[in-house]
């Protein structure tokens, strides 16, 4: 509703010939309709090919794909701390091999995967529409990311709590299938988001984002506050996070990233303990009522 509010009418069609007088006009009636199509595609990672195109206007500016520089103290810290977590779970031998396995993971992806060479190959790319091409080559790659992954989490595994040490094999499918969801297509989903600005609107929406984490933060006086949480109260705070971050990136100019955000964590969401909890989609029904009652009310239940 938000985006289609601030659709310029001045503006001329797309590739579709509908006006965006039109579709303005028509906000209540589209609202949902639209909403349905764009998840829906989104999910079965189905774009048609115009979806991909873009006038691309060459603009100098730091690039928002960079490498992650620790320095030696920071180093050090980590360290320590990894030190500190194995003493605590009497695994204190494990120290050397996870520093060990720390290194092989770096090595493993850097030998998947150059931050440079993909930064030039996505410029390359855009003007052509070609990025799919570009992460569908790295794609190609999964098997072996998932193999870097999987290493570095059996190894550290012992340092861990022994609630978590339970959850190790849910841990290792949760990141195959995040995976999975960013490779669904051959990288489409992947290309998508690049292409309609995303990184973008991830940096600019970096302190928002920040904020949900820290609102969710407060909203728990401790850690074990946390532990004692039931499923269903766990998946709300879920439903809460996540809903706060989709707000906030859909204020950018584009609501692509937004929408695609929001259909990623229905898929994390769909391989927890969470899958079997209703999500709390009442606030944005009610919102919608609000704004067209007449027109809402017979898709709410598909909706819900």
């Amino acid at each position: 509703m938000k985006t289609i509010k601030r659709l310029d009418i001045h503006k001329s069609s797309g590739p579709d010939n509908i006006p965006p007088l039109f579709v303005k006009r028509c906000d209540c009636a589209l609202t949902i309709l639209l909403m349905m199509l764009f998840n829906n595609s989104l999910s079965k990672g189905v774009f048609p090919v115009v979806w991909k195109r873009a006038r691309i206007v060459p603009i100098h500016k730091k690039g928002v794909i960079a490498e992650l520089e620790v320095s030696e103290d920071q180093r050090q810290t980590i360290k320590n701390a990894i030190r500190e977590q194995c003493k605590k779970n009497g695994a204190e031998n494990k120290v050397e091999e996870i520093e060990n396995a720390g290194k092989n993971f770096v090595d493993c992806v850097k030998g998947l995967i150059d931050i440079e060479t993909v930064k030039q190959e996505i410029e390359e790319a855009k003007p052509k529409g070609a990025l799919d091409e570009v992460f569908g080559k790295y794609c190609a790659k999964s098997p072996q990311f998932k193999t870097c992954i999987h290493t570095i989490v059996d190894t550290v595994a012992p340092c861990l709590e022994t609630k978590i040490q339970e959850h190790v094999e849910t841990i290792k499918n949760g990141t195959d299938q995040l995976i999975d969801f960013v490779c669904f297509k051959d990288g489409d989903r992947i290309a998508l988001f690049i292409a309609e600005g995303g990184p973008e609107c991830f940096q600019q929406k970096a302190n928002d984002i920040k904020a949900c984490g820290e609102k969710l933060r407060d909203s728990l006086p401790n850690v074990e506050a946390a532990k004692k949480l039931s499923l269903t109260e766990r998946c709300g705070k879920f439903d809460e996070l996540t809903t706060c971050i989709v707000n906030e990136l859909e204020k950018c100019s584009n609501p692509t990233p937004g929408n695609m955000a929001e259909s990623l964590f229905r898929f994390v969401r769909n391989g927890t303990p969470c899958k079997t909890e209703a999500p709390n989609r009442r606030a944005f029904i009610d919102s919608l009522h609000r704004k067209c009652p007449n027109q809402v009310g017979a898709l709410t239940p598909m909706i819900m």
